[in-house]
């Protein structure tokens, strides 16, 4: 990143001002709390593990079972911060609270692990015996119950395992369905052509270019837009065919209905604006996020409020085939032009 922000600042004289917002702490923090945390998990069984004779080692060594006080404890607060968990958990999903859901997620889990030498080894034993007819499964039975606490650790280390990459797919795809989410209500149009006057003969052409999957031709307006909350407007005004419209939008982007106006210059006020008029006709608001695209309503809307003689400008609205990559938008863009 820092050779291509240089690289950015030499070749682009207006990006001279970028730079990697990155400090010598930010690496090595991280890298600290890694390398402490890494050891200190590994010191105590580590330390433990040197003062055993080696023919010690080889005996079954359970460290923490129900009957020594480390082995009760552990069972305890697993008890404690299961049950908390679970009452985090069932209110997080009663209330739709997220917060609380992630705490009794965040006291669950670790209470669950305490709990494994309970349920982990009889599992395992269980599972064992429906294979116990071949030898690997006589061995996996005998093992399973031989070291209660190695099966036990064992689990534990799986599920851990399991856990983060769950994790980290859900986080990845749960980012990548937000930012698609944000980009299709922000940006709903592919491309916008603007023209003084498009005819029906070039919108034909507009479809016929390869990579575009839908067009839709529009006319607009500036007439003024007065809101219900005391604010004015007077920004362009599409008006637009919903039949053709529909296929240009992005999925759950608003479509304008007969007596409706999509407003997407953001209801100003303190007071959010339910209604709007224009020349004396009342019209149902309704809001968008959507960046770089005018006020929408409808050709019969349009007609019925007297604004079909007011067009100082036409255009068309493009949608692009999902296989067109982005190499190919400016070749799209060329042959649009040349139309």
């Amino acid at each position: 990143m820092a050779g291509l922000i240089k690289l950015l600042q030499v070749t682009v004289p207006d990006m001279a001002y970028a730079t990697l917002a990155l400090d010598l702490k930010v690496l090595l923090v991280p890298l600290a709390i890694g390398i402490v945390m890494t050891v200190l998990s590994a010191w105590v069984p580590a330390r433990r593990a040197m003062k055993l004779a080696p023919l010690a080692a080889l005996r079954p060594f359970d460290a923490a079972s129900v009957k020594n006080r480390a082995g009760k404890l552990r069972i305890v607060f697993g008890a404690i911060l299961a049950l908390a968990g679970f009452a985090g958990l069932v209110a997080g999903a009663m209330l739709k609270s997220l917060p609380i859901a992630f705490l009794g997620g965040l006291f669950s889990f670790p209470g669950i692990l305490m709990l494994a030498s309970l349920f982990v080894p009889r599992g395992v034993r269980h599972r064992a015996l429906v294979v116990r007819g071949k030898v690997a499964g006589k061995l996996a039975a005998l093992n399973s119950v031989r070291n209660p606490g190695r099966t036990t650790a064992t689990a534990t280390a799986l599920l851990i395992g399991v856990t983060l990459v769950s994790m980290i797919m859900v986080g990845g795809q749960s980012a990548k369905v937000s930012l698609n989410q944000g980009l299709t209500e922000e940006y709903p149009v592919d491309l916008m052509v603007q023209s003084g006057d498009l005819n029906p003969a070039q919108e034909t052409q507009l479809r016929q270019i390869e990579g575009i999957s839908a067009v839709s031709r529009y006319e607009s307006g500036a007439p003024k837009i007065e809101l219900d909350n005391g604010t004015s407007d007077e920004s362009y005004l599409f008006i637009v065919d919903t039949t053709t419209l529909q296929d240009v939008l992005q999925q759950n982007a608003p479509l304008p209905q007969d007596g409706e106006l999509v407003y997407t210059s953001g209801a100003s006020g303190d007071a959010k604006a339910t209604t709007a008029t224009i020349k004396g006709h009342e019209l149902k608001l309704v809001t968008s996020s959507a960046r770089y695209l005018p006020n929408m309503i409808t050709r019969d809307t349009a007609q019925r409020i007297g604004l079909q003689h007011e067009e100082v400008m036409g255009g068309a609205l493009v949608r692009l085939d999902d296989s067109v990559s982005d190499s190919q938008v400016k070749q799209v863009v060329e042959q649009i032009s040349k139309t």
